[in-house]
């Protein structure tokens, strides 16, 4: 790929655009010289970004899913970032098919995707949105349980992630709302506070949580404060009309439940005057504020006259509403079910990976663990040192023609039973393949390397298994290379085992039944 079409990738996942046609251009771009190249991944991300243009900026679901659709056709199922946006665009869109169930399928798999490919803000969002949908099955008592874990999961992560944390904790504080925990509030607004996003959205969601508390606590006069700061805040607040439609029902709710019924006139007053309401649930919800608003105020033709307008209109909604309680029911059984079985999935598969990575007959570590090992490691900033050994089993294609097979597989076992003999967690033994065991050293000295290796030799001496077939010795001996390098920018584990292989060569051309140590002065020292 070349730099214009690296600068076009980076600008499109940076979102860096002064219009809306400017990032449909660029996406449509980016997809151009993907087709071209014929690079699947650039294509399925290219595909992606036009599906998340029409799904975050135009809204229109029929061209989000046309891209979803030629975006799937260029994904696997394996890891990848591209997996993570395709399921949170997926979610997105069951969101507008009130697919709870679709949904929750998504958020797992994000969970599951993200874990591998070690990008936990993306797992912490999944488990916030698993949260709003125990929340919107009313099982609030979960809803929080989740949304609490979300907050601790961000918390303990060292990146900062402020946005994210403020808003699952004005979760938090609207699910103890709902579940009557007033005592509980004041703790995690003084957890908002520490944050203190410099953001326009963070003075509304913290007045939000004082809102809730001090209606809460029947504190009449806070609220009626808190109210007409927050009304002057969403005034001149630059946003969307849905997060604003939101904050004011919020506001009306708290004035309803401490009577301030002056106030909830004004707040329907402006909420007519400043939303233009198309969405028929968002009307009838008016509607049904204003009917309780004129049954606390006995204003008897006024309450008649609404009650006439919200059955007017309820009927066109009254199968679709009907329908989602029952979806709602439904789904929280089933996900209480789904989640059970993720988590023995998880507990599953996390057993077939670990088995993926034992030889089956030493029951070490294998080829494939060395490799992941070593793919992991750059990242791992807890290592300082890596140390690596070769052990090859002297003259073995002899003692498998003399003594066969079944014992020669009997001399790997013995071997392997040697080599983890040590406890010791920085130390980890592997099969690599055929007679060949290798062994990795992390935060060992090449002097504490060196006394395992004495005491595998002492140990293997001991076990003292025949080999008249030998060269060397009339027992089995191992020829040993080994050698340690410290772990930063320069380290290149590929040069590392190839000079290991070479010293261990050289432990053989010696005569075999010894050990020699790679140094960074390339002096092979015979031991």
């Amino acid at each position: 790929m070349d730099k214009d079409i690296i600068e076009i990738k980076n600008k499109i996942t940076d979102n860096n655009f002064s219009s809306r046609e400017e990032r449909l251009e660029y996406c449509n771009l980016f997809l151009k010289y993907s087709l071209e190249e014929n690079n699947q991944d650039d294509i399925a991300y290219a595909y992606l970004s036009l599906a998340s243009y029409y799904a975050n900026v135009v809204h229109d679901t029929n061209m989000l899913n046309k891209y979803m659709k030629k975006a799937r056709k260029y994904l696997s199922n394996e890891p990848s970032p591209n997996l993570i946006i395709y399921h949170t665009l997926k979610a997105l869109n069951d969101n507008t098919t009130f697919d709870l169930l679709s949904r929750l399928d998504s958020y797992l798999e994000i969970i599951r995707v993200a874990d591998i490919l070690g990008v936990p803000s993306k797992a912490y969002f999944a488990y916030g949105n698993i949260a709003e949908l125990f929340r919107l099955c009313q099982d609030y008592e979960t809803a929080l349980e989740y949304s609490i874990e979300t907050y601790e999961k961000y918390k303990s992560n060292s990146e900062n992630y402020t946005n994210n944390k403020v808003i699952t904790l004005t979760n938090i504080v609207e699910l103890l709302n709902y579940t009557n925990k007033v005592d509980e509030i004041p703790f995690y607004i003084k957890e908002i506070e520490k944050l203190n996003w410099n953001s326009k959205v963070y003075p509304i969601l913290l007045n939000i949580c004082y809102l809730r508390l001090y209606s809460m606590r029947h504190d009449n006069e806070n609220v009626i404060t808190t109210n007409e700061k927050l009304l002057d805040l969403i005034r001149s607040f630059p946003s969307s009309k849905s997060f604003k439609y939101d904050c004011v029902v919020i506001m009306i709710e708290a004035m309803m439940h401490i009577n301030a019924f002056e106030e909830v006139q004004k707040l329907i007053t402006f909420m007519e005057e400043t939303f233009e309401v198309t969405d028929i649930n968002e009307w009838l919800q008016i509607q049904k504020i204003k009917i309780e608003y004129f049954k606390e105020t006995q204003d008897e033709e006024s309450l008649k006259q609404q009650y006439l307008n919200y059955f007017r209109a309820y009927e066109r909604v009254e199968k679709e509403k009907q329908a989602t309680k029952i979806l709602g029911i439904r789904a929280h059984i089933e996900i209480q079910d789904i989640l059970k079985h993720e988590k023995k999935l998880l507990v599953d598969n996390k057993s077939l990976k670990n088995e993926s990575m034992i030889d089956v007959m030493t029951q070490l570590y294998n080829r494939r663990y060395i490799n992941t090992f070593f793919l992991n490691i750059v990242n791992d900033t807890s290592i300082n040192t890596l140390g690596f050994a070769i052990f090859d089993v002297d003259y073995f294609k002899e003692y498998n023609d003399t003594y066969g097979h079944l014992m020669g597989d009997q001399v790997l076992v013995d071997i392997a039973n040697i080599l983890k003999s040590t406890d010791n967690p920085n130390i980890r033994p592997c099969r690599f393949g055929g007679d060949e065991f290798v062994c990795i050293f992390t935060n060992m000295t090449d002097v504490e390397i060196e006394s395992y290796i004495i005491d595998i030799l002492e140990k293997l001496k001991k076990k003292a298994i025949h080999h008249s077939s030998s060269k060397c010795s009339n027992e089995v001996t191992l020829s040993i290379g080994y050698g340690v390098s410290n772990l930063d920018k320069n380290f290149n584990y590929k040069n590392l085992l190839e000079n290991i292989d070479t010293v261990l060569y050289n432990s053989k051309r010696k005569g075999r039944n010894t050990y020699t140590k790679y140094t960074n002065e390339g002096d092979d020292n015979e031991k």
